[in-house]
């Protein structure tokens, strides 16, 4: 079996090429004319990694040869190299730029406000205790100035600078105690936070169609309850926290300079305006590169999940070092990513530094001409320094701060997106029977899968399952027996015709209701990490042990499981049970 496979080709079939070495290791039956193929690494333009596979290709054909690309120049490079997809829109790299530049702060800030709704008091305690903590830090420098220069007067005794070095002693006691309080409120809020948060999630995750699964990976989905929904409620415990506190302390810090000398304030001011402006260039830079980081985090951490999940077919098929380089391509991307943002912060962060300390040489030179034309004191030059020192610092936190806001609105978007789904309509409430036989009909049903609608899984199909009888669907590999079965259990609705029960509409039934009188073996058996009694009450809450037991017997299963360590209290495991066990 040769598998040729083009510059086109969109899926490898690895199977094919698999028994493609297998048949050629064995002795051939029947002549076969050699076929000359050259090795040449292939893309999988829509697999999700991006990822350059080996495969075997055709010789090139004598068609015309390739344009060369363009050639660029540095800055051109330089522009380029900072352009990023997010690797599970490849295909839709244009919609995905257009999402990035129409992201905004409102749909996250409003999800963090049903969020911490609950925790309304915590809240208004937490910023008490931010603004004690913050104007109590604000005047240390006021009283250190005080107590360096009454130390320093003519005449100077204990008793002329003791009450300051009190006063210093008692506002910094204060201030710790503050910052406690403070630090300790926003940390639960942190916590009850991304509790809800995914919670909230994956209650509309569970509830979602079948058909946002079929084009969803676990290992995805997962990576948003975790890392991202930690990352976005941080924004509010961590970010926000610190950002307003040093923004405060900034504005305070300002007022008390333009008390001391108004003009020498406004040029500082000027120049912590060009901070800002440095700050939110750096934040949309910041939020596209976080949004790209998570979800290349969320694909790497799905080919983990899948590889480690089929462990025993990577070991049959001896695929080990592919997957180790699928899995490596992805740390790659990540780390691609992370240099960008590496190279992004220390862009920021050395304009800043530059800035901050030009703001403290420009209030320096003109301090000085001031003591000169005797327009300022020694001691309120050094207060002056002092509060300089101050701002800058509360501006270049403040601004770090709001960056790190950024990328949560970034980490958030996936998110965000997740929750604004609705759930599916099959969950929703609708009629009962008063009493249930169990009579299915399949009446001209149609059905095409959502992630496959050029192809007809069902096509007119008529069929009369009768009750209480046993009934077996005889058919080929793909003629639509898994496809009845997911349809009679309401995973999907037929596109055409309709599936009756009792001779009602399925789709005018109450899902929930309807779900509780089906019981279901699949062929491969997945089991909760739950004891072997949850899993055989799974779905039917009211089930007694004698009921457990019951069926445990009627599936020639009781034997086993009373042999296990702790009975029908084991909890189950991967390698506790055989396939067979299993169902």
């Amino acid at each position: 079996l040769f598998v040729a496979a083009h510059d086109s080709t969109d899926t490898m079939l690895s199977n094919a090429l698999y028994h493609q070495k297998v048949l050629q290791s064995r002795p051939a039956i029947s002549p076969v004319v050699p076929v000359r193929l050259r090795r040449r690494p292939l893309v999988c333009r829509n697999a999700s990694a991006g990822v350059s596979i080996v495969g075997t290709q055709p010789p090139a054909s004598n068609g015309p040869a390739s344009q060369p690309e363009e050639k660029l120049n540095t800055w051109q490079r330089w522009c380029k190299w900072w352009q990023l997809e997010s690797p599970e829109n490849v295909a839709n790299s244009d919609s995905d730029a257009d999402s990035l530049k129409t992201s905004k702060f409102l749909p996250l800030f409003s999800k963090l406000a049903q969020l911490i709704a609950p925790d309304k008091k915590m809240l208004s305690a937490a910023c008490v205790f931010m603004v004690c903590a913050a104007m109590s830090e604000l005047a240390i420098p006021h009283f250190a100035t005080k107590a360096i220069f009454s130390a320093a007067g003519p005449g100077v005794t204990h008793a002329t600078f003791e009450p300051t070095l009190k006063l210093l002693t008692g506002l910094i006691c204060f201030y710790g105690f503050m910052s406690a309080a403070r630090g300790y409120c926003f940390s639960i809020l942190n916590n009850r936070m991304t509790m809800r948060l995914r919670a909230q999630l994956f209650a509309n995750l569970v509830r979602r169609e079948a058909a946002f699964f079929d084009g969803s990976e676990v290992g995805t989905l997962t990576s948003r309850l975790q890392a991202d929904c930690q990352a976005v409620t941080k924004c509010v415990a961590t970010n926000l926290n610190i950002a307003f506190r040093n923004m405060l302390q900034a504005v305070g810090g300002v007022v008390y300079l333009a008390m001391l000398s108004p003009s020498i304030c406004m040029a500082t001011l000027g120049v912590c305006i060009l901070l800002w402006g440095i700050t939110l260039f750096y934040g949309e830079v910041a939020r596209r590169t976080q949004k790209v980081y998570q979800d290349t985090l969320a694909a790497s951490n799905q080919v983990a999940e899948e590889v480690l999940s089929l462990s025993r077919v990577v070991r049959t098929f001896g695929t080990e070092g592919n997957e180790e380089g699928r899995y490596k391509s992805w740390l790659e991307r990540m780390y691609s990513v992370g240099l960008r943002q590496a190279t992004g912060y220390g862009m920021f962060v050395a304009s800043g530094y530059i800035v901050s300390y030009m703001t403290k040489v420009v209030a320096l030179a003109l301090g000085c001409v001031s003591i000169m034309h005797g327009t300022m004191t020694a001691e309120q030059l050094t207060n002056f320094i002092f509060y300089v020192e101050f701002v800058t610092y509360a501006s270049l936190s403040a601004c770090d701060e709001v960056v790190e806001v950024m990328e949560a609105v970034g980490a958030s978007e996936r998110v965000l997106e997740l929750l604004a789904a609705p759930p599916a309509d099959q969950v929703a409430a609708g009629t009962t029977l008063p009493s249930f036989s169990g009579k299915v009909e399949f009446r001209d049903v149609s059905f095409r899968y959502p992630t496959r609608p050029n192809h007809k899984a069902l096509d007119h199909v008529n069929l009369t399952l009768p009750a209480g009888k046993l009934v077996a669907l005889v058919g080929l590999s793909g003629s639509g027996k898994t496809t009845l079965v997911a349809l009679l259990g309401r995973l999907y609705d037929p596109n055409e015709g309709s599936i009756l029960v009792d001779d009602t509409d399925l789709r005018s039934l109450d899902a929930s209701w309807f779900r509780r009188h089906i019981g279901v073996v699949s062929q491969e058996p997945r089991l909760f990490g739950m004891s072997v009694r949850d899993n055989i009450a799974y779905g039917t809450p009211d089930a007694t042990q004698a009921d457990i037991e019951a069926a445990a017997r009627d599936a020639n299963a009781h034997d086993f499981i009373t042999q296990l360590p702790k009975g029908y209290d084991t909890v189950v495991t991967d390698k506790l049970l055989s396939g067979g066990q299993k169902q």
